[in-house]
């Protein structure tokens, strides 16, 4: 019906206007039995020359608004302003509180959500840690590709996406990111429902993000009391499509050049067959205007102006310690570093790299066990039952791993980790900006210190029952500072 009703009407309209509309238009008028017709309140039209009042008396009749004008919601019509407001407060309506509205419609058994019931149901909610732990089994509403997003893969396998996360008091730094990296970027934003229509206002006001088809933006919605950092960056990292990925944060600008730079160093340095993570030294200023260097050695200048700064140098100086920036200062090629304790450098790195642990949300931890979790990866030579011993003690470990012919305990075990590598002539800067909330938080509640310590050291207890002899440094290192 619906290709003969075509052929015969093209025969005489030659072409359609409204596509497959037509079709539909011309199948109904031949067979006017095949619709039912509804009142109009199921579809009552709003644009500038209807009378859409003729359809209800009263509000509550309304089932269906149609705004089916080019032009939206600027239409002349009688009650144009009070649909516009009913329409744009549903946008911002809470939607935990809708879905929990939701609760008792009828649906189907879901498996995983009974599981996650009867995990939540084992927490003890006597536990002073409770809320963080719940925390690890919250299930967020996300939104992935908010906004239209194109990528072409490059013929080379050397595309890198720059992975980040923020929430709406960071939104300023995405047209300074997009001026410094031109490659792909995955975002996850942390939004409420009217802060997700806050940004799409905003991003679509803005120049420089609508000329970028290469970024996604994926909205992931506020739940629980707790920044979760690290499910952020996982959602942006599930949704990379290049061969590697940059994982940083909102609040530094890269380099100008830093995109281009680090493809080329994939290929310098084989990334595709070696486990490296290709170290980006980290500075910051103090400065809310700062002339960005356009090279190290105008860097350079400003570190010894005292415009810049090694990143935390005067508040936490183990995280970049081992980056070595005496060394870096004068490196013409890269080098390799030493894990250390609380080490958490910005790193490239293959895609198929570890997620981060969402155990650790808002402040503290969170790129540490991350680096830490990279650092042990063992490849799949070395026999899962070493992996799998529990590290009481040096002789032990050395004891069983020999009883199993594991004779020769050099560096070769060692050097089965990821090599941390820096790059010479790479470089980002952290702009400054007011405390986060969740630093507040840790730094004037004890019990949150508290917590945090508690999920550190069972993050480092299962690293060992992962990772056995691998993770024995982990737990040797002087890491409770």
């Amino acid at each position: 019906m619906w290709r003969l009703t075509a052929e015969r009407e093209l025969m005489s309209m030659l072409s359609t206007s409204l596509a497959d509309q037509d079709i539909f238009n011309a199948v109904i008028k031949q067979n006017p039995f095949l619709v039912h017709q509804l009142p109009c309140f199921w579809n009552v039209q709003l644009s500038d020359h209807t009378r859409s009042e003729k359809c209800y008396k009263d509000v509550s009749d309304l089932k269906v608004i149609h705004w089916n004008s080019p032009k939206k919601l600027r239409v002349k019509n009688k009650h144009v302003e009070f649909f516009r407001n009913l329409y744009l407060t549903f946008l911002e309506y809470d939607g935990n509180l809708l879905r929990r509205e939701l609760f008792g419609c009828p649906s189907e058994a879901d498996h995983n959500s009974e599981n996650l019931q009867k995990t939540l149901s084992e927490l003890d909610e006597d536990d002073p840690c409770y809320e963080f732990r719940r925390e690890r089994f919250t299930v967020h509403r996300t939104h992935l590709y908010f906004l239209h997003y194109e990528y072409e893969a490059s013929v080379d396998n050397t595309d890198v996406t720059l992975v980040a996360q923020l929430s709406m008091d960071r939104l300023q730094m995405l047209e300074a990111i997009c001026k410094h990296w031109e490659g792909p970027i995955s975002l996850a934003l942390y939004l409420s429902d009217a802060e997700a229509q806050q940004f799409l206002r905003y991003a679509q006001g803005s120049e420089v993000l609508m000329s970028r088809g290469n970024v996604g933006y994926h909205i992931v919605y506020k739940e629980g009391q707790f920044y979760p950092v690290n499910l952020l960056r996982n959602v942006a990292m599930r949704q990379v499509n290049t061969p590697y990925m940059f994982l940083s944060d909102i609040d530094f600008l890269p380099m100008y050049g830093l995109y281009e730079y680090l493809r080329k160093s994939v290929v310098q340095l084989d990334m595709a067959n070696t486990k490296k993570a290709l170290v980006v030294p980290a500075f910051e200023t103090l400065r809310y205007r700062l002339s960005y260097p356009k090279s190290k050695a105008e860097l350079l200048s400003q570190l010894d102006m005292g415009s810049l700064f090694s990143f935390r140098y005067h508040v936490w100086t183990k995280g970049h310690a081992p980056t070595n920036f005496a060394k870096w200062r004068t490196a013409t090629t890269p080098y390799r570093v030493q894990w250390e304790a609380d080490f958490e450098p910005y790193v490239m790195v293959r895609r198929d790299s570890p997620e981060y642990d969402r155990r650790f949300v808002g402040f503290g931890w969170n790129k540490v066990a991350h680096i830490m979790e990279l650092d042990a990866q063992l490849p799949a030579e070395l026999d899962d039952s070493v992996g799998q011993i529990w590290p009481t003690g040096h002789q032990l470990i050395i004891t069983a791993l020999q009883q199993q012919g594991q004779h020769h305990l050099g560096p070769s075990l060692w050097e089965r980790e990821y090599e941390f590598v820096v790059l010479p002539n790479a470089f980002m800067i952290h702009m400054p900006h007011a405390p986060s909330f969740d630093i507040t938080k840790f730094r004037s509640n004890k019990q949150y210190r508290v917590c945090l310590k508690t999920l550190k050291e069972e993050f480092q207890q299962n690293m060992s029952r992962r990772y056995g002899f691998a993770a024995l440094k982990y737990m040797t290192a002087d890491n409770n500072s």
